[in-house]
Formats: structure tokens, C-alpha cells, sequence
């Protein structure tokens, strides 16, 4: 089994105090073993340490997908006061495995359609990151960066 890999090497993680609103969407299906399971919340936990979790800096939030899709958490699950990496990394643990077939597709819509929206916490004035997590694979499905917009393979766990 291969170790995490943290996610150091996109272009706006040198600067952890940057504001972006960051959406994992992770496949919690019947392919998904417990060890992996582990191995995904560990890399995930390592990654919001890159950044600083806080009101005007990186706001995190989560969905799973099996057969259905559902928000673990929102960007504004959290109340202001408690924003920090401590309590985003133990939302975090409160996710299960779903169970049933691996729908990536609503899983990117749950996360398009509820997840990033004002209501929910997005921002509209910061960058928008969506993460998705299938089979031991992160990528970087989209993201929006001063106007620019990248399409990229980011890492494996």
C-alpha cells in the first residue's frame, strides 16, 4: 500500500492564509475497504494542514457518495468562532462508509448543487477548489483561480 501523499504542490498552497473555499468529494462506496477508508481521512487531515482554516482564509467542506450522495459537512458548519483545522479534521471523523455502487456523478452534483453554494458557506469572492476521491485516486476535478480555471491529477493514497 502506498503512503499519503499531502497535497503540497498546487500553485496557491504556498501561501496558507489564502482564501479559498475547498470541496472534497470522496467515494464512500462498496469498493471503499475500511483501510482505505482510513488512509483517505488521514491524507485528507494532512491536507487541511497545508492551509489555514478560518473565516477569511480556506473554508473546507465535504460530501460522500455511494449510491446516493450526501454533505458530510458544509463551508459553514462551523460556526465563525470555532473555524479552525481542529474541528474541520474532526467533522471529518464523524464520516462513514455509505455503501452500495460507486456513483462519482452524484457525488460532483450533490457537491455542485448543495455544497457550493452562498447558502451553504461558499464565498463568492475567493477561489473554488472541488477535490474528488474514487479508488485510492484524488483529483483535482475544478478549480478557479484569479479568473483561471485548471483541470488536473493531483495525487494518489
Amino acid at each position: 500500500m502506498r503512503t499519503p501523499q499531502i497535497l503540497t504542490s498546487w500553485f496557491f498552497s504556498q501561501d496558507r492564509w489564502t482564501g479559498v473555499d475547498i470541496g472534497f468529494v470522496v467515494e464512500a462506496s462498496d469498493n471503499v475497504t475500511p483501510d482505505m477508508w482510513t488512509n483517505f481521512l488521514n491524507t485528507f487531515k494532512k491536507t487541511v494542514d497545508q492551509f489555514h482554516v478560518a473565516p477569511r482564509s480556506a473554508n473546507i467542506g465535504m460530501v460522500s457518495f455511494g449510491t446516493n450522495a450526501t454533505v458530510v459537512f458544509n463551508f459553514n458548519s462551523l460556526p465563525d468562532e470555532i473555524l479552525n483545522n481542529y474541528e474541520v479534521k474532526r467533522l471529518a471523523d464523524k464520516a462513514t462508509l455509505q455503501r452500495g455502487a460507486p456513483r462519482l456523478d452524484r457525488g460532483l452534483k450533490t457537491a455542485y448543487k448543495s455544497l457550493f453554494t452562498e447558502k451553504n458557506g461558499m464565498r463568492r469572492w475567493v477561489p473554488k477548489v472541488r477535490l474528488a476521491s474514487s479508488l485510492g485516486f484524488m483529483f483535482l476535478i475544478f478549480s478557479q483561480f484569479q479568473g483561471t480555471f485548471y483541470l488536473d491529477s493531483v495525487s494518489n493514497y
